[in-house]
């Protein structure tokens, strides 16, 4: 009896203490995620950008620090009352949107995650055949923030084109990758 009893206790020894030595290697390895791994927030790391403009569709794109749904609340006001969805979790997202009418202002704001990350913005469709003409502004190396280039910003904001294009030199210091967003 002595045995059984020895055996018994020994086997159940050795079960607690599987058990234990497993929930310490999960309490290590949770523990070992950064703090932001399980309890992240959605945010846009690339503000969203507009680009393909045409007279019926335009592509929103952006880009978050985690993945997340795609959403593009659009509309003639700021109730909005369009929607674009994609359900695939990315970082990097870009939507069409289409249908839209010829010369006319549309707004926006970014969804994802359950929550809104913009604020609302705007953009406009070109002209259509009425009015085919528009205004627009080309500049490059747009620099790093100092006076001259807030000159620059403020005069392209005060000529408000239809269109921008900017021909390059946009990432400083020195064009790294890193630097881009």
């Amino acid at each position: 009896r002595r045995d059984a009893v020895f055996l018994k206790e020994s086997v159940c020894g050795k079960a607690t203490l599987f058990v234990l030595r497993i929930f310490f290697i999960l309490v290590t390895a949770i523990l070992s995620f950064p703090p932001h791994f399980a309890f992240a927030q959605p945010s846009i790391i690339r503000y969203p950008y507009v680009q393909n403009t045409t007279t019926t569709s335009t592509t929103i794109a952006w880009k978050t620090n985690i993945s997340i749904d795609s959403v593009v609340e659009y509309g003639l006001s700021s109730d909005y009352g369009f929607s674009v969805t994609n359900a695939t979790l990315v970082t990097n997202h870009a939507l069409i949107l289409t249908s839209l009418s010829p010369n006319t202002t549309y707004h926006y704001r970014i969804k994802g995650g359950g929550i809104v990350l913009t604020s609302d913005e705007v953009f406009k469709t070109a002209p259509g055949q009425v009015n085919p003409i528009f205004s627009f502004v080309a500049f490059g190396d747009s620099g790093s923030g100092g006076p001259h280039m807030f000159g620059v910003a403020n005069l392209v904001k005060s000529l408000n084109p239809d269109l921008l294009i900017h021909t390059g030199d946009l990432i400083y210091p020195s064009g790294e990758a890193a630097n881009f967003d």
